[in-house]
């Protein structure tokens, strides 16, 4: 058997080349020559077919170096899809947006309405108190009772006529000067009959002044010019003087002050009055009483007002 030995041979031809390793087949081993075997005879080769050996790695058939293949030209990369155009109409996202944005507008003008008829009711609210409102003396410190008041402690303020006594002062001339008969809270507007000699007593006692009576005088019409007084003028009254040989006219109190008519301590009694009640000093009391026949003359209040409109 010869075949063996010569493919020992071969394989080793083959594993000598380049250091590559022989083909699998020539690992295997040897065929089973046992007798009786239809292998232990090679097979023919069929007529007319050459066997043909498959070149070996970088090598053709002919044993010549095979080159490299010559590099193909890239292929243009793919063009990409048109993209789509877009649908006709709104999409969902901008529905949403405008239904936000009509939102938010809504809110902003309900918001603007809302606060020009807040700004309505108060301007008409304000407009109501200023109308509601007087203006009236007030103290800037507590005054107590029997203390008197004076100029300094005096302000006027805009007041709702709701918290005003109806006879509050409304000059600082009715207040400054005079006694408290209670007391003054700061801040609080004063009325005319807590103070001493106010030209709104609440009774007769407190229209006169400190130091000063109160003398009662019955005169006619023509003596006592009414029913043109008011209670809170000021007259002059006069007097016939005899010493028995001649007689003349005296002024024996001047300028003193009116604090009631019959009974009214304010105002004029509309039919006229006949008593009238003066505020005077005790000397002056005591020569009006030497004097009964006395006669009324109005003093004008032209000098009491230009200080009150200063």
């Amino acid at each position: 058997h010869a075949e063996p030995e010569t493919r020992g041979h071969e394989a080793q031809h083959r594993g000598g080349e380049q250091g590559r390793p022989a083909y699998g087949a020539d690992s295997r081993p040897d065929r089973d020559v046992r007798p009786g075997s239809q292998r232990d005879e090679p097979q023919p080769k069929p007529a007319g077919r050459e066997e043909k050996r498959l070149p070996r790695f970088g090598k053709t058939g002919d044993g010549k170096t095979d080159k490299a293949p010559e590099s193909r030209p890239a292929s243009p990369a793919p063009r990409r899809a048109a993209p789509k155009a877009a649908p006709a109409g709104p999409t969902k996202g901008s529905r949403v947006l405008t239904a936000v944005a009509a939102a938010a507008i809504a809110v902003s003008v309900g918001a603007t309405a809302f606060s020009g008829m807040r700004l309505a009711e108060s301007s008409a609210i304000i407009a109501k108190n200023e109308t509601d409102s007087v203006n009236v003396v007030v103290t800037t410190r507590d005054v107590a009772a029997g203390e008197t008041i004076s100029e300094s402690d005096l302000e006027t303020q805009s007041v709702p006529k709701a918290y005003c006594p109806t006879d509050a002062a409304t000059k600082v001339s009715d207040v400054a000067g005079h006694t408290s008969i209670t007391t003054q809270t700061a801040g609080t507007s004063i009325s005319l009959s807590s103070i001493q000699a106010s030209a709104s007593p609440a009774h007769i006692t407190s229209a006169i002044e400190d130091g000063h009576v109160a003398i009662a005088l019955s005169l006619d019409s023509s003596h006592g010019l009414s029913p043109l007084l008011a209670v809170g003028d000021r007259v002059n009254v006069l007097a016939a003087v005899s010493d028995g040989t001649t007689s003349s006219t005296e002024t024996i109190c001047g300028d003193v002050r009116v604090i009631a008519l019959d009974s009214a301590l304010t105002g004029t009694p509309e039919a006229g009055y006949s008593l009238v009640t003066l505020d005077v000093t005790p000397e002056q009391a005591a020569a009006i009483v030497a004097n009964p026949n006395v006669t009324l003359t109005a003093v004008p209040h032209a000098v009491e007002e230009a200080d009150d409109a200063q």
